[in-house]
């Protein structure tokens, strides 16, 4: 599936006039929310980008430095294929835990259920972004078998959630395949590549799943974030070469 830009042409009579001049509009210009995020997905069509292979993908372990946003944040990996369960915790860039709060205990959860959302560990990152703190913070998860997976990241500033949440309804006010689109592209902005990765796959379960061009888009999207399960099967569902449709 692909995006045409819509045009329109508006026949405009200026009166008073002994006769009548019809003037021709310029064509109508995209908000700035949605011009450029559209300018961008054509851009990114099929390219190559960033990102490497990671167990944890929520913090983005693939582009390590981006962001979550407390209010939202939910730690997810890719389940391991060993039993057993997962210790956590979160520290300041001076070692210093701030998750879970009984700096004496991690929190502990089954491997395979890929995901915690753990609401201690929200009101933790609200806090430290509360105070204006701007470090790098470490996520440290500790498989069954004693390895250690260390994920960098950033919390977003109240500024930055108030832009976004400005952008986002601007993006809403689009139809179609649209609003998906907008939305990505201004998650990513503030290297919110898990968000940006969520829009593109609700917009292959909500719009279009057959749409090939959408699966490369999510496949970029994911390589970000780290989710290298999720990007090969999406590979899969691609023709193979020379087989591609139009």
């Amino acid at each position: 599936m692909s995006i045409a830009s819509r045009t329109a042409e508006v026949a405009t009579t200026i009166d008073p006039s002994a006769t009548p001049t019809t003037i021709l509009a310029v064509t109508k210009r995209r908000p700035a929310a949605s011009a450029l995020p559209l300018d961008n997905y054509f851009k990114l069509a099929g390219a190559v980008r960033a990102g490497t292979p990671s167990f944890v993908y929520s913090p983005p372990g693939g582009t390590p430095g981006s962001a979550v946003q407390p209010a939202t944040v939910v730690l997810r990996w890719v389940p391991p294929d060993a039993p057993g369960n997962l210790k956590l915790s979160v520290r300041d860039e001076s070692g210093a835990q701030i998750w879970p709060q009984d700096k004496s205990q991690r929190a502990t959860v089954a491997g395979a259920t890929g995901e915690l959302l753990s609401r201690e560990l929200r009101e933790a990152l609200a806090a430290y972004q509360t105070r204006k703190q701007r470090g790098m913070l470490t996520l440290i998860l500790t498989t069954s078998e004693g390895d250690d997976v260390s994920v960098r990241f950033r919390v977003t500033s109240k500024e930055e959630d108030q832009m976004l949440r400005q952008q986002i309804a601007e993006c809403n006010k689009e139809e179609g395949l649209l609003p998906y689109i907008c939305r990505s592209y201004w998650n990513s902005q503030l290297t919110l590549y898990t968000e940006a990765a969520a829009e593109y796959e609700a917009a292959l379960k909500d719009y279009a799943p057959e749409s090939e061009e959408l699966m490369r888009h999510a496949m970029v999207a994911q390589r970000l974030t780290g989710n290298y399960k999720r990007e090969k099967a999406l590979e899969s569902q691609l023709p193979l070469p020379g087989n591609a449709t139009q």
